[in-house]
């Protein structure tokens, strides 16, 4: 039986995201997820789908993955420092292969679970690094794919022990970078392309059928056209902000050794520092303007959530929720009052 998973806010109408099939009698959810609080442009949109047999003891889910970054040398460590501090940038995490993100997301993702098997799937990975070998590489750039399956064990509801076998794709890329002193670097971006889970509640999942279903969902072309538009747009954005912080850095030091050079009265500096500090503050207002611009053009309205991100609603609402769980509602309704929401101001942007 076909299913069609909506993004429901993404764009500038709800759009079909992707299709799977499930047996009939299994129930199907998802959705399609932005954080507009992330300024890895890459890692805004999470889909999220759980198919589940009616008897409710097996599943297949799919888990969304993210996106991390490293520099090796310390010297770009004040680059990543400074990306986090505004909010741009990927998360910073100093997992350089495979089987360290793979401990780590499992303790994550099932703290307590008894690890039977955690090793590469190799028909896996042969078939993700084909994929990535018909995908261009930028030069001095190298790329890889691991495929991880990882078996689990752990109590259940009742008592019972529930078998879970989780498969990831994680891709590698190490390229070129710079430091914000502008001495060359590598960074290394790290992409975990999504987890796919099978469990059983006792007894061992059927690999079979859950793998049908895997092999079933499609993106809907439509909606990766748009994406694919969107992430262009951002990576623009992101590349400007990034080279205005490069730029202001670079004008901080060459002011600070120029007044070091001339004078070695603190006056001079104090004149610069300021002058710094005055640019900074009018290339604020033109990045909030920006922001302005950005949201009127997705005709979204930005809250602030309470623990001081961002979440985009619909403009059509003037009322929007925080629910547990970091979900959020938006309502026109003066009576609407969500058991254990909290009410969220408009979000003000930097000036």
């Amino acid at each position: 039986m076909a299913h069609t998973i909506v993004d429901a806010f993404g764009f500038e109408q709800p759009m079909p995201a992707l299709t799977l099939s499930a047996p009939a009698g299994w129930r199907v959810e998802g959705s399609v997820r932005w954080d507009r609080w992330s300024r890895c442009w890459a890692d805004q949109n999470k889909m999220h789908f759980v198919a589940s047999a009616p008897d409710g003891r097996q599943r297949f889910e799919f888990i969304p993955g993210g996106i991390w970054q490293w520099h090796p040398q310390w010297a770009s460590m004040p680059q990543l420092a400074q990306q986090q501090m505004q909010r741009t940038g990927c998360q910073p995490r100093p997992l350089t292969d495979g089987r360290s993100f793979m401990q780590a997301y499992v303790q994550a993702l099932r703290p307590g679970a008894e690890v039977t098997t955690l090793a590469i799937d190799r028909a896996d990975t042969d078939k993700l690094m084909r994929q990535l070998a018909a995908q261009p590489v930028h030069p001095g750039h190298r790329r890889w794919g691991e495929a991880w399956a990882v078996r689990l064990r752990y109590a259940g509801d009742g008592g019972q022990t529930v078998h879970e076998h989780l498969s990831t794709g994680l891709v590698f890329e190490l390229m070129p970078s710079m430091s914000m002193d502008g001495s060359p670097a590598q960074m290394l971006v790290g992409t975990a392309v999504g987890t796919g889970s099978s469990l059983a509640v006792g007894r061992e999942p059927d690999l079979a059928l859950t793998r049908r279903i895997a092999d079933s969902v499609h993106l809907q072309p439509e909606y990766l056209q748009r994406l694919q538009q969107h992430q262009r747009q951002m990576a623009d954005l992101q590349a400007a902000a990034l080279q205005r912080e490069r730029q202001a850095f670079m004008a901080a030091q060459a002011a600070r050794a120029s007044a070091q050079r001339t004078s070695g009265s603190t006056g001079s500096s104090s004149v610069l520092d300021s002058n710094h500090e005055s640019w900074k503050r009018r290339q604020g207002w033109k990045d909030a303007g920006q922001a302005k611009v950005v949201d009127a053009t997705h005709e979204r309205s930005a809250w602030t959530t309470t623990d001081g991100g961002v979440q985009y609603l619909p403009q059509r609402y003037q009322r929007a929720y925080q629910l547990p769980g970091e979900q959020y509602v938006g309502s026109n309704d003066a009576f609407f009052n969500p058991m254990q929401g909290t009410a969220l101001r408009p979000h003000t942007y930097g000036r």
